[in-house]
């Protein structure tokens, strides 16, 4: 390419000026774009708390009616379990005694 003529230092500089330039856009425009997401996501994490926080204030009674409902539950198994030996023992009883009559009767 014999018809090309150097490049002088004032347009070497010039390009050099304009590359420097739109990186210097580039990096800026990048900046602002990183920001805005951060805002975003610090957002979503706002909105995720307060739901996080919703949520606790409406687990929390549910927590003491579970804990009360546990509790009636444990009284009634043992109430249940007293009278099943009850049971079982008045069924032993019984049947001791239908086998003392049944020997009698024999």
């Amino acid at each position: 390419m014999p018809d090309e003529k150097p490049v002088t230092s004032a347009e070497l500089r010039a390009a050099l000026d304009a590359a420097v330039e739109g990186i210097a856009t580039e990096i800026s425009s990048f900046r602002t774009e990183v920001h805005e997401r951060f805002v975003a996501v610090d957002r979503n994490f706002t909105d995720l708390h307060r739901r996080l926080d919703r949520a606790n204030e409406m687990l929390t009674p549910l927590q003491g009616s579970s804990t009360t409902l546990n509790q009636w539950a444990d009284r009634l198994d043992v109430d249940l379990s007293q009278r099943h030996r009850a049971q079982d023992s008045a069924i032993d009883e019984l049947r001791r005694r239908i086998e003392a009559l049944e020997k009698k009767a024999s």
